[in-house]
C-alpha cells in the first residue's frame, strides 16, 4: 500500500478483479477507496511519510546488521 500511496509504484488501469487479503490486490483496492481521504486530510500524508522513512530506515539498519554478522561469521570460519 505504501508504495501505491507514495506513488512510487503505478496504480493499474483497471481495480482488481478480486482482492486477496494481504495482496497486492488489496492495496489497490484500498488505495482506490482511500486514498483520496490520505491527500485531502491535512498532515496526514506528511505523517505517512515520516513513518514510511522511520520503517525503511528501521528496515536498512537491520539489513547492515544481518550482512555485517555474516562477514563477522565468514571471517571467523564460520
Amino acid at each position: 500500500m505504501p508504495l501505491f500511496l507514495l506513488d512510487l509504484q503505478p496504480l493499474p488501469d483497471d481495480p482488481p478483479e478480486y482482492v486477496s487479503p494481504g495482496g497486492e490486490s488489496e492495496a489497490v483496492d484500498y488505495i482506490l477507496g482511500n486514498g483520496a481521504y490520505w491527500l485531502d486530510a491535512p498532515g496526514a500524508f506528511e505523517w505517512f511519510v515520516g513513518q514510511f522513512k522511520v520503517a525503511v530506515d528501521e528496515l536498512e539498519k537491520r539489513v547492515r546488521a544481518e550482512e555485517n554478522a555474516l562477514k563477522l561469521r565468514r571471517l571467523m570460519g564460520h
